[in-house]
């Protein structure tokens, strides 16, 4: 089960969790990212 996993590794499961946290906040934040830096893009021309 999910918890023998825990008990077995729990250094790995917590990279599993930061690994596909930072891939959501990657997913969440690009738009953004990259519409500000469009926006300054253009009023910096």
């Amino acid at each position: 089960t999910s918890h023998d996993n825990l008990d077995s590794d729990p250094s790995n499961q917590e990279y599993n969790i930061c690994a596909e946290v930072s891939v959501v906040l990657l997913e969440v934040f690009a738009p953004f990212i990259c519409l500000i830096y469009c926006d300054l893009a253009l009023e910096i021309e």
